[in-house]
């Protein structure tokens, strides 16, 4: 098996942990939208404990992806879940973004695709 297919695959398990990233995120926030006074009923529901589940699942395809993928590229990339997760803030959540926030989106959002075609580059 070429080197090249244990890089593709590795690629493939980072962009998975960061869809687990951001379902994790929305999951525990979907719960802070049904906050209650109890502790246990908040901390112990199924958002949290599936949320939670959601994030050992996405360390664990990280570490993984981390084998063919350097640390300087793995990690910045992570990034790109703060903006999928921000814009389904917007739709469904109906939060407001600013336009310094945007602009934080589409720099982070073009820094990783530098970081990427560096990448490709070595």
């Amino acid at each position: 098996i070429r080197m090249s297919n244990f890089k593709f695959f590795s690629e493939i398990l980072l962009a998975g942990s960061i869809i687990l990233n951001v379902l994790g995120q929305l999951l525990l926030k979907m719960n802070a939208a049904n906050m209650t006074d109890k502790v246990i009923d908040f901390y112990l529901n199924r958002y949290v404990i599936f949320g939670l589940f959601l994030y050992a699942l996405s360390a664990l395809l990280y570490i993984k992806a981390l084998q063919y993928i350097k640390v300087s590229v793995a990690f910045p990339s992570q990034s790109i879940a703060y903006i999928f997760v921000a814009l389904y803030a917007v739709f469904y959540f109906d939060e407001r973004l600013s336009t310094l926030q945007m602009f934080g989106f589409v720099t982070i959002f073009c820094g990783v695709i530098l970081l990427w075609l560096d990448n490709v580059r070595l």
